[in-house]
């Protein structure tokens, strides 16, 4: 049982707090800024997706993303509490109730969006998705292997994923939905391994990259006991 990206169809009918500033929000950008090494950190995912729609990588996605610029960015907490991060302030609805799969609460977790109701209902959505837990008998591989989309976009492929605060790996999608969306996947977890996190992040414009970058430099869960 594992379900992320619309957790079930819940609506969204309870609001995650914003702030602005504290000092964890600091030192976790710190933590982070500090970690140059790892196989592959989760700055670099955003930078790859970035060198691919301008064409200089490769294998550039098959169609340039939209341009598109946000305003300004706010941290947000879930209702719990135990996960904070930042995000576009146009994604102003928020569902912080948690991680609800087949109608069990795994743990803390929120959406953020323009629109929630329309992010989990189709895929020309910008927006994202965290939870945590620890009530699953899962890797970040094996979480992954379960949370596919092949049958609505076109899957990319796996990767390492290292953020200086989080390990595990991450499934790239594009096309999702045949409306050129980009998909990323990360599933993660503290060096101890003592929960789970899964954060799904829906891009459809340049902006939404920028968007992704501000979302992996300062997403970070405290706990998963609620």
């Amino acid at each position: 049982m594992l379900s992320a990206c619309g957790d079930d169809g819940q609506a969204a009918t309870t609001s995650a707090t914003a702030a602005t500033t504290s000092t964890t929000q600091d030192a976790t950008t710190t933590t982070r800024a500090a970690a140059a090494a790892g196989p592959v950190s989760g700055l670099d995912l955003v930078a790859g997706l970035r060198a691919r729609g301008d064409g200089t990588a490769d294998d550039p996605v098959p169609e340039p993303l939209p341009d598109q610029t946000y305003g300004d960015y706010r941290f947000i907490i879930d209702d719990s509490g135990l996960i904070e991060l930042s995000v576009p302030s146009e994604w102003a609805d928020i569902d912080g109730s948690g991680w609800i799969s087949e109608g069990e609460l795994l743990g803390p977790g929120l959406v953020a969006a323009p629109d929630v109701t329309a992010w989990r209902d189709e895929w020309g959505t910008p927006g994202v998705f965290i939870g945590a837990t620890d009530v699953l008998d899962e890797t970040p591989e094996s979480a992954l292997d379960i949370l596919r989309w092949e049958d609505v976009c076109t899957y990319e492929g796996r990767d390492d994923y290292d953020d200086g605060l989080y390990v595990g790996r991450y499934d790239l999608y594009y096309d999702c939905g045949g409306e050129g969306t980009v998909f990323i996947v990360i599933a993660a977890e503290p060096p101890d391994g003592s929960f789970l996190i899964i954060l799904e992040i829906v891009v459809v414009s340049e902006a939404d990259l920028e968007a992704a970058d501000e979302v992996i430099e300062t997403f970070q869960v405290f706990g998963v006991d609620i």
